[in-house]
């Protein structure tokens, strides 16, 4: 990354690679190997494997808008569980922020410029993605994997074609999917991410999921053919479609663009941490320096100005 001037502020992305890659090198190579050896094995270009590491599965996990944090300020003891035996990446940025947009560029790892993706879904304007731009699926298929999907989708309108969950046409869904290149698809289509929606509908996906590695996974290992599963929740993006209302107050209830509901009657939801700080920007000015060279429009500087008032 570099900043206006073009000084360097962090290592990129390659540099960052390059770093790993030499110091890789240095550490299998003998201890009493000379410093020119080291530096030609770290600068050797790296060769694929022309087959797939035995019994190498990949769990892919991905929620829905949800703040990173690099220590979860309440108790999650299943994702720390987890996160003892995968890979956590810091060094990362947002390629896109729209939610649609987002999917695309992460199942496929090409920009919104190559997978057509500029807007969610919901929009007349925004188009299916192709089934012609490649995704992981498609990729890992190639070589040799079973790739799996479940969960949301989000990146092609037609999985979103029946609001009533019991009605939705599994069959034509699961096809939809194939032909993105994941198999094994069940769920009730993308009506997932409406109000509730994680709520309601997370606990199928993770339900599917078990019976998945209790049934799918077991034929595959016993075949020897690695696999790749994406398993799509919803939650926390719940929090979109919250009515905050407090009990006897109608004032975001009174108009509303989209259905909105409030927290379930649940101890989860019940939970609060109060000792959680706030982000230091919460109550800073929209124009502060700190925040960048933006320039509001008139319109928008007076809704700032009555926001901070």
């Amino acid at each position: 990354m570099t900043n206006s001037s073009g000084l360097l502020q962090n290592k990129s992305r390659r540099d960052l690679l390059a770093s790993g890659a030499a110091i890789l090198g240095t550490a299998v190579l003998p201890a009493s190997a000379p410093s020119t050896q080291a530096a030609e094995a770290s600068s050797a270009p790296k060769i694929p494997p022309q087959t797939v590491p035995a019994g190498y599965n990949i769990l892919f996990v991905l929620v829905d808008q949800e703040h990173f944090f690099p220590k979860w300020p309440f108790p999650v003891p299943a994702r720390e569980a987890i996160k003892k035996k995968a890979t956590t990446f810091l060094n990362h940025q947002a390629a896109a922020c729209v939610c649609s947009s987002a999917r695309s560029v992460i199942y496929t790892g090409q920009h919104i410029q190559e997978t057509g993706v500029f807007d969610n879904l919901n929009y007349l304007w925004q188009p299916d993605m192709s089934t012609k731009v490649k995704t992981v699926g498609t990729r890992l298929t190639e070589l040799g994997y079973h790739a799996a999907y479940q969960g949301k989708w989000h990146i092609s309108y037609n999985l979103n074609q029946e609001p009533d969950a019991v009605k939705a046409p599994m069959e034509k869904y699961q096809k939809i999917i194939e032909s993105y290149g994941f198999q094994d698809y069940f769920g009730v289509g993308d009506i997932t991410d409406g109000a509730q929606g994680g709520y309601t509908f997370d606990q199928s996906t993770a339900s599917t999921v078990d019976r998945w590695f209790r049934t799918t996974a077991q034929d595959l290992k016993t075949k020897g053919q690695p696999w790749y599963l994406a398993v799509n929740f919803v939650n926390p993006h719940d929090a979109m479609w919250i009515n905050s209302d407090l009990p006897g107050q109608v004032v975001q209830g009174k108009k509303h663009a989209v259905p909105i509901m409030p927290a379930p009657n649940s101890e989860l939801y019940k939970a609060s941490w109060t000792n959680h700080p706030l982000p230091a920007t919460r109550h800073q000015a929209f124009d502060a320096p700190s925040r960048g060279q933006v320039v509001l429009r008139p319109e928008y500087r007076e809704v700032s100005e009555t926001l901070q008032t």
